[in-house]
């Protein structure tokens, strides 16, 4: 049986053995902690992945602070860059 499939039978078990909500919101913060990858606990990253890593919460948000600046730069660049003259407008 997948685990998945166990999870339903569990919910379904406790929906109808009528158990409190505190016992549901235990049972649901159990299976959250259970599903996903490791929260990089075991990693222990050197160098670039240090800080940029999809494993860590501080990880992901330096790749995303990272491509905020980038997009950030990029329209600054295009928005102030000078603009070039034609030359029939610098004879005038």
């Amino acid at each position: 049986m997948s685990d998945s499939a166990l999870i339903r039978l569990g919910w379904d078990f406790i929906i109808s053995s009528g158990a409190s909500s505190i016992t549901v919101l235990c049972c649901l913060l159990e299976s959250a902690a259970m599903a996903g990858h490791d929260s990089g606990s075991q990693h222990q990253f050197t160098g670039f992945q240090k800080y940029f890593n999809s494993y860590t919460m501080i990880g992901r948000r330096n790749y995303v602070i990272a491509t905020y600046a980038s997009v950030a730069m990029l329209i600054l660049y295009f928005k102030f860059r000078p603009k070039k003259t034609t030359p029939a407008m610098a004879d005038k």
